[in-house]
């Protein structure tokens, strides 16, 4: 999956526009990534 197709996904899942911007944070340990999608509320 690349980012643009995770994130039109994650605009799908939560209805955020395209004119808004997504903020997300990307962890990596011990060879696993996790994001973590951080809502402006």
């Amino acid at each position: 999956m690349t980012i643009g197709e995770l994130l039109a996904k994650l605009r799908q899942l939560t209805g955020i526009p395209c004119d808004h911007p997504i903020r997300i944070r990307v962890i990596q340990k011990d060879g696993l990534t996790t994001l973590f999608f951080l809502p402006d509320e």
